[in-house]
């Protein structure tokens, strides 16, 4: 159950993404998740430790956990809602890391009858298509078969928001996961403001919106703002420190 130093580099990176999400409006005392696959065995997966906060984790405060929740690593224990992250990677390959957090605004976003338009360049990150929103129960997802209902609604899409619970982005990375969680809260306070202006405001195209996403969030600008947030963080820290 031991750490093993070479996984030192992966623990820390899924440390410091914890530590954005805290910062980017997605804390939650001690609930919400980010996870890792393992680079070694991608039938596993490193974990935030349970009882602790976003913005409290250190590569120490992780778990490695097999898709069905059996800790392999770690001296913490693990959060109960570990089928929502094993179901995702078990059911897409080339997903690395995925965010499971309860962010007040997109929560509320995702409990109406709206969701997120290309209203802003963050909008465009996500739409079109749209988001899929899972509505089969607003309870915590405690077994595989609530798992693979989650991984069977988000589908091939980034994000899913969860009715009257939270979100789940699924990245390519964890810099990738963490800066979609940053362009999510934004563009959700975007949407909100839109939707109290009413029908004043327009919305970007959907062949435009596309162009944008390309144009904006490609991979180099991906991992630009991913270093941005790791100079912020390291700031932020200080301050709250």
């Amino acid at each position: 159950m031991a750490f093993d130093s070479t996984d030192y580099d992966l623990r820390a990176k899924l440390a410091q993404g914890c530590r954005i999400l805290a910062m980017e409006g997605h804390g939650d005392v001690i609930w919400g998740h980010l996870s890792v696959r393992d680079e070694r065995d991608p039938s596993k997966f490193w974990m935030k430790a349970s009882a602790v906060g976003l913005e409290e984790i250190t590569a120490d405060d992780v778990v490695l956990l097999d898709f069905e929740g059996a800790r392999v690593a770690g001296i913490r224990q693990r959060h109960n809602e570990f089928p929502i992250h094993g179901e995702i990677f078990r059911r897409r390959p080339e997903i690395t890391a995925v965010v499971h957090t309860h962010p007040v605004l997109p929560t509320v976003l995702g409990s109406s009858a709206h969701s997120i338009r290309p209203v802003t360049h963050e909008g465009c990150y996500f739409y079109p298509p749209p988001i899929p929103i899972f509505t089969e129960t607003s309870d915590l997802i405690l077994t595989r078969e609530q798992g693979q209902a989650v991984a069977e609604k988000l589908g091939d899409h980034s994000t899913l928001l969860m009715r009257n619970h939270g979100v789940v982005l699924a990245g390519r990375s964890v810099e990738e996961a963490a800066v979609a969680s940053m362009l999510l809260e934004k563009a959700a306070r975007a949407q909100l403001t839109a939707i109290a202006l009413g029908d004043s405001v327009s919305v970007t195209s959907d062949e435009e919106a596309l162009a944008k996403r390309e144009h904006i969030y490609h991979a180099e600008g991906v991992l630009r703002a991913w270093q941005y947030l790791v100079r912020k963080e390291s700031r932020w820290d200080r301050v709250v420190r």
